[in-house]
């Protein structure tokens, strides 16, 4: 085999002459940190029906860093599944984008009290990426009015006192 050097997309688009201009969220995007601090009141929430608001991320184009956001779930009970997505939104042509509520996260466990991060959701317990999430660990959002990210348990009620707690990461223009 032969040594190589090869260029990201995104390098030669630097090195270019002259250079090749890329969005903030691709380069030089400024990190915003929502912090996420949810509690299920005092009745438990049906399960697949009931949503957990967590966050809104403002307008505009947004770049979601999944490797770099992580979520606790406190025990839910014994066969209880979350899944983390997105409300519907609209984009900037005004046009409606679908929910997507397990577009992040598909299918982690929450039996036991754990700390897991959104683009390795299935290091020890059950789970996996959602369909939103791409191959370099990211999701961007394009709205005109925001977007509200979401958990939900599909598979068995929300425990009254039930927390998910944790952080989210974006870049921003």
């Amino acid at each position: 085999m032969a040594a190589t050097i090869e260029t990201s997309v995104e390098l030669a688009n630097q090195l270019a002459h002259p250079p090749v201009e890329m969005e903030s969220n691709y380069i030089y995007g400024k990190l915003r940190v929502y912090l996420v601090n949810f509690t299920q009141g005092a009745a438990a929430g049906d399960a697949a029906t009931s949503r957990q608001r967590l966050i809104r991320l403002p307008a505009g184009k947004i770049r979601l860093l999944a490797a770099s956001s992580w979520l606790k779930n406190s025990a839910y009970t014994a066969t209880a599944v979350i899944d983390v997505g997105w409300e519907a939104y609209r984009d900037k042509s005004g046009a409606v984008v679908v929910a997507d509520l397990d577009g992040i996260v598909v299918g982690r466990l929450a039996t036991a009290s754990t700390t897991w991060n959104l683009a390795m959701a299935d290091d020890d317990v059950a789970g996996a990426q959602g369909a939103g999430i791409s191959d370099n660990l990211t999701k961007v959002f394009e709205s005109s009015s925001g977007v509200v990210i979401t958990a939900s348990n599909r598979t068995e009620t929300i425990p009254a006192g039930a927390t998910l707690k944790g952080y989210i990461v974006v870049a921003v223009e």
